[in-house]
């Protein structure tokens, strides 16, 4: 199957089979679809937080009494990010929003 080229039923991605760089490309690739963006918050500034999950919220309380609730990474959280906003934080959006009009097939103008 040398040389073959395969469409990944995960991210789409078309790849070489035997073709190293097209298996590392896949690979991580692969990994932003299955894992999604990495996102821990903004280090520099205060995130703008439009909401947080309650669910996930409440199975904490139930789990322990001492609920911190200034520990946001344990919140499933959707933020508020601005064009006037840091470069990297439109750049980590921008990352999120490539895998998102991949997989609903938006097309590129």
């Amino acid at each position: 199957n040398f040389g073959e080229h395969i469409i990944c039923d995960t991210c789409d991605m078309l790849y070489v089979h035997g073709v190293k760089e097209d298996i590392k490309n896949h690979e991580r690739v692969c990994k932003l679809y299955t894992l999604g963006v990495p996102f821990h918050g903004w280090k520099t500034t205060n995130e703008r937080v439009v909401y947080r999950d309650s669910l996930k919220n409440k199975r904490r309380r139930e789990r322990s009494q001492s609920y911190l609730e200034d520990d946001d990474d344990d919140f499933d959280r959707i933020v508020e990010t601005r064009s006037t906003d840091p470069h990297h934080h439109v750049a980590k959006v921008l990352q999120a929003k490539t895998i998102i009009d991949n997989k609903m097939r938006f097309v590129q103008p």
